[in-house]
This record gives C-alpha cells, sequence and structure tokens, in this order.
C-alpha cells in the first residue's frame, strides 16, 4: 500500500536521491551531468516556491515524487524509485494529480522516453505537439488530460 503525504523540507535530500536516480534509470541516452545537489537547489528554490509536492510512501520507505504546479494546471515531475517501478505506485501517483487538478493538466516528457509515454497514454492522456524545452532544449512532448483543443501551455 502507498501512502501520499505532503512533502517536507526534511526530505529534500531523500527526494532529490530518488528523483535523480529515477531520471538516470529512464535511460535517456544524452549526456547529462546533473547532481543530487543540484536537484536538492531545485526542490528549494523552484519546487518549495512554485509546486505543490507530494510523497509516496510505502510503509517508511521513499518510492515516489510528485509535483504539482496548480497555476499552470501542469503535472511538473512525477518519479518513481527505479527499484519499485511497475508496480503500480505511478498510477497511484497520477490517480492522485487527477483528484488534484480535476478540470485537467498538462505535463511534457522527453521525447526518447518511450516508457513514459505510452504510461500517460494508457491513463488517459492525449498527446499533444512535441516542442524544444526552454531550458534544456532537448524535444519534449506535450501531454493533455483529459484531451483539450488549446494552445501549447507554457513551462513557466
Amino acid at each position: 500500500m502507498i501512502t501520499i503525504s505532503p512533502y517536507a523540507k526534511a526530505h529534500r535530500a531523500a527526494t532529490a536521491r530518488l528523483w535523480l536516480d529515477s531520471f538516470k534509470s529512464i535511460g535517456i541516452d544524452r549526456p547529462d551531468d546533473t547532481t543530487y545537489a543540484d536537484l536538492e537547489a531545485r526542490l528549494a528554490d523552484e519546487g518549495e516556491a512554485r509546486w505543490d509536492m507530494y510523497l509516496g510512501w510505502r510503509e517508511s520507505e521513499l518510492v515516489a515524487f510528485l509535483a504539482l504546479n496548480h497555476r499552470a494546471s501542469r503535472l511538473d515531475q512525477l518519479f518513481v524509485a527505479p527499484a519499485c517501478k511497475r508496480q503500480g505506485i505511478g498510477e497511484v501517483l497520477l490517480d492522485f494529480a487527477k483528484e488534484k487538478l480535476p478540470g485537467g493538466m498538462w505535463l511534457s516528457t522527453d521525447i526518447e522516453n518511450e516508457a513514459g509515454q505510452r504510461f500517460y497514454e494508457k491513463h488517459g492522456f492525449q498527446r499533444g505537439e512535441t516542442i524544444e524545452h526552454p531550458v534544456s532544449h532537448h524535444e519534449t512532448v506535450i501531454y493533455f488530460w483529459p484531451e483539450r483543443d488549446c494552445v501549447t501551455p507554457k513551462f513557466r
């Protein structure tokens, strides 16, 4: 059973570790020198200022991280610990996000993240256009839930 709780600053380091480990497990073939310290700083700056963040727990083990941007109706981050993938944890967090943003949301995922794309499509997200990410400049696919006809949303 997964328990979802609000993010707390006390879990910043553990959240950054889970986030980076999960991202690296996706297998995107691109140089990336992001460190745990970089993600801790991002959590402190961007995350704690702009996102509503939640942590997924299995008993006392941190197994997932979710970040929502309510102002932009955006699912900003959804990461599951590599050892816990394909166990339904991502689905639990995605259902939680849908409850928090019942009017709909959008997200982006790396064009190379085919498993992520299949996951979102399986759970009712509609594929939008492919655009260049404004910060990292890699190609990213925009997804909407539920399906909507609108222009590409802003990242910030």
